[in-house]
């Protein structure tokens, strides 16, 4: 008996419901009522401003900054294991990782190290232009992970213990 109270309870709450209740309801208005604002937008035309010109000064093109930029160049190469800053003439690797070992190859030019540590990751690679590191790649070994630098010509090199990691200095 309960069933069937609640059922007619819920369907004649089920027949007054709307088919979208966040939109208005539809009541029945007379047009003459509704008022139509209309309103029209103008674009509002954007202002240039250039270099502020004095009269009475001559203008003097600006000279390119030539090397300096150049000079201070650097990429960053992320990693879960280890973050990479390529500078000019060194390679600051921010890793907890132990060094295992390292050597270089001379065709192709290339620095590699493995680092200890348990690792299971698909190899990366990153290609870098206007330095002499050119390519980082970065491969799972199972026990350790090694990283190679690719160089675009043969370097001497030395590593030394930083805060924080390693740095790796590239000799011409």
């Amino acid at each position: 008996m309960r069933f069937i109270v609640v059922f007619f309870i819920f369907f004649s709450l089920l027949l007054t419901a709307r088919e979208n209740p966040f939109a208005p309801p539809q009541t029945a208005t007379n047009k003459s009522s509704i008022i139509k604002k209309q309103i029209t937008v103008t674009p509002v035309a954007s202002k240039k401003r250039g270099p502020k010109i004095h009269p009475q000064r001559p203008i003097v093109p600006q000279k390119e900054k030539l090397s300096s930029e150049a000079s201070t160049k650097r990429v960053v190469f992320n990693t879960l294991k280890a973050r990479f800053i390529v500078h000019k003439d060194s390679v600051y690797i921010e890793t907890k990782d132990r060094l295992k070992k390292h050597f270089s190859l001379k065709t192709p030019a290339s620095i590699v190290m493995d680092f200890v540590s348990a690792s299971d990751f698909a190899s990366k690679r990153t290609v870098i232009e206007g330095l002499p590191v050119i390519k980082i790649e970065m491969g799972a070994h199972g026990s350790y992970y090694r990283v190679v630098f690719r160089l675009d010509r043969s370097y001497e090199y030395s590593i030394e213990e930083v805060r924080y990691g390693l740095l790796l200095k590239l000799k011409p």
